[in-house]
């Protein structure tokens, strides 16, 4: 099998499973076409022909990507080949010997509930509000608010219709009060400057901004093209810093962490955590768990040991005080 077919098949399939979404296979082609271009210039043009010194030499052309990028280009890969294995074009993984480099977690920035809240005192226009409530109430992402429609909001119901990125799956996620109050100012005043709303128009949607009569206008049609930047100028204006890897995902790192601090205490460790992977339609707890910064095994540890005795509840007898050594000789 010629390699770059067996490239081409492989995004067929993983398309076709529906465990891929069409933006994740744009992601995962180029570097899978870098290394099927890596092995033709080593004259490997079919996948049997791939021995560990051919990955050897494409791993090292790797070195100057960042690490995580490097450990992800690996993981594509070994997904690809065993592919390539079990359509029987592979015999064994030649890059079984590798291992992706080791990368230290940087912590992320996160808001407690009032740096979240300070965030809509300070949006500069209405639709700006708008947006920011629907990342603090739903920890959704931005790709998710840019595609919500008039049609997706039930103020009756309490539900508001989020089509989940990278699935074709849909949640009515139920709507806070403190969402409905903002959902309800926020239509007012969409209905009174927009007459040609309907059903499909975007419940977030593009403005213009007249600097000189100070006034924003909406195109109900087109929807709000970078979120993050929202966010960028929020977090900016409330005294922020360095928002450059800031966005959408800022806020919903910080609103699932804070649910998943109130869901533990209203009950168990794994149900917070079942709980929280279920705000954020993971499908793992273990991506939940990394995206939020808690390690089970150190929560674990530190419900033992917060604040609780150790020795002295463990010892048959109260331990006596520390002596030093000077007195251990004076006695």
């Amino acid at each position: 099998m010629n390699i770059h077919d067996a490239v081409e098949q492989y995004g067929h399939w993983r398309l076709g499973s529906g465990s891929t979404s069409v933006n994740t296979w744009r992601g995962e082609r180029p570097g899978l076409e870098a290394f099927a271009l890596c092995m033709t210039g080593l004259d490997r043009n079919h996948v049997h022909q791939i021995e560990p010194e051919h990955i050897d030499k494409w791993w090292a052309g790797t070195v100057l990507l960042a690490p995580s990028t490097r450990g992800t280009r690996l993981h594509q890969l070994r997904s690809f080949l065993l592919f390539c294995i079990r359509r029987g074009w592979l015999d064994k993984d030649p890059s079984r010997l590798l291992s992706a480099p080791r990368i230290q977690p940087v912590p992320r920035e996160r808001l407690d509930a009032d740096g979240l809240l300070s965030l809509l005192d300070v949006a500069r226009t209405p639709r700006d509000r708008i947006l920011l409530a629907l990342g603090l109430n739903l920890a959704v992402r931005g790709s998710e608010i840019k595609r919500m429609t008039l049609a997706d909001v039930d103020l009756d119901k309490g539900t508001l219709l989020v089509h989940v990125e990278k699935t074709t799956e849909f949640d009515y996620m139920p709507i806070t009060s403190d969402l409905d109050a903002e959902l309800r100012r926020w239509l007012l005043h969409y209905r009174t400057t927009c007459a040609t709303l309907d059903k499909q128009s975007y419940l977030v949607p593009s403005q213009h901004i007249n600097p000189t009569r100070n006034r924003v206008t909406y195109r109900p049609g087109q929807v709000c093209a970078q979120p993050y930047e929202v966010v960028k100028r929020a977090l900016t204006d409330v005294g922020w810093e360095n928002v450059k890897q800031e966005g959408v995902h800022t806020l919903r790192r910080s609103v699932a962490r804070l649910y998943f601090g109130m869901a533990e205490e209203e009950g168990s460790f794994d149900s917070a955590v079942l709980a929280t992977m279920t705000l954020l339609h993971h499908t793992r707890p273990e991506t939940t768990l990394k995206y939020i910064g808690v390690d089970r095994h150190v929560q674990a540890r530190d419900r033992v040991m917060r604040g609780r005795p150790f020795l002295t509840k463990l010892a048959s007898a109260p331990v006596s005080p520390v002596r030093s050594i000077r007195d251990e000789r004076t006695a």
